[in-house]
């Protein structure tokens, strides 16, 4: 028995010299809480080289992750998607909220990658474009819309989109309540304004953002907002939207929700 103890006894030294050594680290980094109430990586420590995390907390100000944002690739001749508006709500989010972003390169609409991302956002100038995406194009934005993805469309065709994402797929606005609404910051919609007093921190919309959505779930918008995050525009209600569809397709993407 003694010479099992001995054997054993520089093992658990080493082990309470580590344990001892991470508590020392953790007491060095006050304010900072993690999930078990010890250390809340900043979002810049917690990208790992995966596209996306999010860690929620009630004070929407200790909320902290990270996403990666693409631009998409077609394979329509001349429908090159501008890189301007991801920037630029790449930037406000970097900004102005407790999450970090990073503007990926390109990838194309047929890629296999695109569902490792948990936001894509694009604009069809016309249904035409739509109708002219090859079938790995189709396939995958409805592939992508069923599987937790998050599609940000700006298009005024909803039945050539309708074909692509599938007949379960509906569209219609977003109601007064949704959490896509208040996940970080605050919005209210017009017929809210008879009925209580705007508060400081509220955000007025002018109406209500249009849905996609599978059954009572939104997985997507069909909306032209997203050209506002553009740098050279700079629409900060549009912005502060664009950060909380950002909080809400991570939420959904990691099951929050």
């Amino acid at each position: 028995m003694k010479k099992n103890l001995t054997f054993y006894t520089p093992i658990l030294l080493v082990l309470v010299l580590i344990i001892g050594l991470c508590s020392i680290h953790a007491i060095a980094q006050p304010g900072r809480r993690n999930v078990v109430g010890d250390i809340m990586p900043s979002s810049e420590e917690l990208d790992d080289g995966r596209k996306s995390m999010i860690i929620n907390d009630s004070e929407k100000s200790n909320m902290r992750g990270f996403i990666h944002l693409p631009t998409v690739r077609l394979s329509v001749a001349n429908q090159r998607q501008s890189t301007q508006n991801i920037q630029g709500l790449t930037d406000y989010v970097n900004n102005f909220s407790p999450l970090k972003a990073t503007m990926d390169a390109p990838i194309s609409l047929d890629s296999r990658e695109i569902m490792n991302y948990p936001f894509i956002y694009m604009v069809f100038p016309s249904g035409q474009v739509l109708t002219k995406l090859n079938a790995g194009e189709k396939s995958n934005m409805q592939k992508y819309n069923n599987s937790g993805g998050f599609l940000v469309i700006d298009v005024h065709d909803t039945q050539n989109l309708k074909n692509i994402l599938g007949k379960e797929v509906s569209f219609r606005q977003v109601p007064i309540g949704h959490e896509i609404y208040n996940c970080f910051y605050n919005f209210i919609l017009p017929d809210t304004k008879s009925t209580a007093q705007k508060r400081e921190s509220e955000i007025s919309l002018n109406r209500p953002i249009n849905g996609i959505w599978i059954k009572n779930t939104l997985v997507g918008l069909s909306w032209a907002g997203g050209q506002a995050w553009s740098n050279q525009y700079k629409q900060e209600k549009s912005l502060k939207l664009g950060v909380n569809i950002i909080v809400y397709a991570l939420m959904r993407y990691h099951k929050l929700l």
